[in-house]
């Protein structure tokens, strides 16, 4: 690949994994902000890929490559890597085939203070490239300040290509453009019947009409345009019960069309915050049910080994497996196990890390002084191809977790062995040798927070529970006119599932994160959530973060 110029694009301009090429050059190309394109729609740039929470938005990406190639060579030269939300190299492979790369007189220059390169199993920030040059040794490579505008114009006059499309693809990532603001005071800290007040200004100023929609735990919706010659959007209302207003402003021009490119506000408030609790009630047989799950199914099941293979992470200084443990049910405990080499007996806490709704492999843990476990959602393969995994979701997980008929008893609900998966993968890492004897951490977001309290709630070993955006929460919260989320219809199983009701069981310290606009897991049923645990806990609400949305800016009020 020569005298090509790539901008704006979200996994890399080069993707080599499996095996390294042979005879492969990737020379004279200019390459302009890597991570700068390519993610779902309302997801944030750069987009998430098998290796989040991994960095993502490299120019170049070569992983799993477990050994050298016969006859394998990479040539990466006089290359132009300006900016990057990742690396200029992001090189996950073997030592082996790591010595098959050839790097020398490449130009580097990134806004990214955190990381210029991934390669020969370490990390360097731009301002550690003499370490880079002494270390790993690229000759002729050069940190410069250059003007990239300038020379993507030099591109086009130099090669003679035609300029079809050129202000898309040469011009740099746009600044964002959003709402800053919130409440005029803490909007956790509303009485019922207290008015609450709403400022709003966007980034940058200039922008004077506005559309609005409240919604609220209420009942009450109100909606309309506005104009502001100022640029400040005030909003005024209030809760006449223990709730939230749930409110949303786009930016717009003069017709009431949304302004291009800005980001819609989403956000709110809470009246009666102490006042907020489960609206159903916990099962009389919760607990028994899951002592009787527990002896039953899992006691007679050690965790054994069926399945670990060493995946090349491309730090010598750790070792990563992709396990399988045994487990009940139709499917294992599987994900990616990663380890300090040189960890010593009783020398390390323990961090399991589960994943949100989907189909997906497990990611591959970041470096940490830990054992750490970071499982899969249904025990399937990891680091397979996309489509195995699109395939696996249309033709068996389509919609799991919501089947109301399975829904009816607690004994056929799809998560009651997702569960048991996240209790196994404790047990099994408590057997490790490395393992400190104390400390058991337990991370998730979404779905994962779901499954961490759960399994937090039934292993009484945990210590910590870090959880974002937390799932499945007061699924009764509608029977008392809170407004809902995406989750399954509280049917009478799941009551044996609530993450409210399992809270209520956590010894555990808990920290939890949630966003004020989230209406995929209500702000109402995180705060449900936070006053069923008994244990010391800390709960952050920030202001215009949804489910998949955090602002550039935002106020966070702190429990």
């Amino acid at each position: 690949m020569r005298r090509n110029l790539f901008v704006n694009y979200g996994m890399g301009a080069y993707e080599g994994r499996d095996k390294m090429a042979v005879n492969m050059e990737f020379t004279d190309n200019l390459c302009l902000c890597a991570g700068g394109g390519f993610s779902g729609f309302g997801d944030t740039k750069p987009r998430n890929s098998e290796i989040y929470p991994q960095p993502m938005g490299h120019h170049l990406f070569m992983w799993r490559i477990p050994e050298a190639t016969e006859n394998g060579s990479f040539l990466v030269a006089r290359n132009r890597f300006y900016d990057a939300s990742g690396a200029a190299m992001y090189a996950i492979i073997s030592p082996e085939a790591d010595t098959q790369m050839h790097m020398k007189d490449n130009l580097y220059w990134t806004t990214n203070k955190n990381l210029m390169n991934l390669v020969g199993g370490k990390s360097y920030r731009p301002d550690e490239f003499e370490k880079y040059l002494a270390e790993y040794g690229e000759p002729g490579a050069e940190y410069v300040t250059p003007d990239p505008d300038a020379e993507a114009e030099a591109w086009f006059a130099e090669t003679g290509c035609g300029r079809y499309g050129a202000k898309i693809f040469t011009d740099r990532l746009p600044e964002p453009k959003y709402f800053v603001g919130s409440t005029e005071k803490d909007a956790l800290s509303y009485e019922i019947g207290e008015e609450i007040v709403f400022r709003l200004t966007t980034q940058p100023a200039g922008i004077t009409n506005f559309r609005y929609v409240r919604r609220g735990d209420d009942g009450k919706t109100d909606e309309g345009m506005t104009t502001s010659a100022d640029g400040i959007f005030e909003y005024r209302t209030s809760l006449d019960c223990a709730g939230y207003v749930h409110l949303i402003v786009t930016a717009c021009d003069e017709n009431g069309n949304p302004q291009k490119d800005y980001d819609v506000f989403e956000g709110g408030a809470c009246a009666g915050f102490d006042e907020i609790r489960q609206a159903g009630t916990i099962p009389e047989d919760f607990d028994a049910f899951w002592n009787r799950v527990i002896t039953e199914e899992l006691d007679s099941a050690a965790p054994v080994e069926i399945e670990k293979k060493e995946f090349h992470c491309g730090d010598p200084g750790d070792i990563v497996y992709d396990v399988k443990i045994t487990c009940p049910g139709k499917y294992p405990v599987s994900g990616y196990l990663r380890l300090p080499r040189d960890a010593g007996e009783k020398s390390l806490p323990i961090r399991v890390g589960f994943l949100g709704y989907g189909v997906s492999s497990a990611a591959i843990p970041t470096k940490a002084r830990a054992i750490q476990l970071n499982l899969n959602q249904h025990g399937i393969e990891n680091g397979q191809p996309i489509e195995y995994y699109q395939k696996m979701d249309r033709e068996i997980f389509s919609g799991f977790g919501f089947d109301r008929n399975e829904n009816k008893n607690p004994d056929t609900v799809y998560f009651k062995y997702m569960i048991l998966r996240a209790l196994q993968a404790i047990r099994y890492c408590r057997t490790l040798p490395q393992w400190d004897g104390v400390n058991i951490t337990l991370v998730g977001g979404s779905m994962g927070a779901f499954q961490a309290t759960s399994a937090a709630a039934l292993d009484p070993s945990v210590t910590r529970l870090e959880i974002a955006v937390p799932w499945m929460c007061d699924l009764r919260g509608t029977e008392k006119s809170r407004l809902g989320g995406w989750r399954p219809a509280a049917d009478p199983g799941l009551d044996y599932y609530d993450t409210v009701s399992m809270a209520s069981r956590v010894n555990a310290e808990t920290v939890i994160t949630a966003g004020l606009g989230d209406y995929v897991c209500p702000p109402s049923g995180v705060t449900a959530l936070y006053h069923s645990f008994s244990c010391r806990k800390t709960l952050t609400m920030l202001q215009n973060k949804t489910h998949p949305y955090t602002a550039p800016e935002y106020d966070s009020y702190t429990k």
